[in-house]
């Protein structure tokens, strides 16, 4: 995964320490895990999301491919 991305939130530019970043599953399907499905999140960002903290057109404007 990370020969392919960055080690960096893509949402906070989070790279201190690769063991807090997790990948996420776009789709929140977990058997596709295509590049453009998976995202690199900070544990923070990522239980924020998983949690609804960051709503659906957030996350919809975080992850749309041209943004990228």
């Amino acid at each position: 995964m990370f020969t392919e991305k960055e080690k960096k939130c893509e949402v906070c530019g989070y790279s201190e320490h690769d063991f807090c970043l997790d990948i996420h599953h776009i789709d929140n399907n977990p058997n596709n895990n295509t590049i453009e499905n998976l995202a690199v999140l900070c544990a923070i960002y990522h239980r924020k999301l998983h949690k609804g903290v960051i709503n659906y057109a957030t996350k919809e404007r975080l992850f749309r491919k041209d943004n990228r």
